[in-house]
């Protein structure tokens, strides 16, 4: 499933775990129109007419610093899983399988990550 299809569901999730977020920052795969109409906020509409502007604020001193954590956070799991867990691809096929395979993958760097705080 592209990223963009997901975002809606996932980014429905976070919200209403975490009413008090303010600011998403995502990587460029995020920058969709599907994308940009889920987000409920008044930038809601930044699709086409307002995507350079959208794109500027990204190098504000506040969105630069929040932008620059990605590479420490989420990008080091992602590249932690391609490199240490073998996901750089899948044996498996269909959505099933794989989703059931990423999960016990994602459930296992948890573990170590948690062992590691806790040990």
């Amino acid at each position: 499933m592209h990223d963009s299809v997901a975002f809606d569901d996932v980014y429905d999730k976070v919200t209403a775990a975490y009413p008090e977020v303010e600011t998403i920052v995502a990587d460029s795969a995020y920058k969709t129109p599907i994308s940009a109409d889920c987000i409920k906020t008044v930038q809601r509409h930044i699709w086409k007419d307002y995507e350079e502007l959208a794109d500027d604020a990204r190098y504000t001193p506040e969105y630069r610093d929040l932008y620059a954590r990605r590479k420490e956070t989420i990008e080091r799991v992602f590249a932690d899983a391609k490199e240490k867990h073998a996901m750089r691809y899948t044996q498996y096929r269909g959505l099933a399988r794989v989703t059931n395979w990423v999960k016990l993958k994602f459930a296992a760097m948890n573990l170590k990550k948690w062992q590691v705080g806790n040990g």
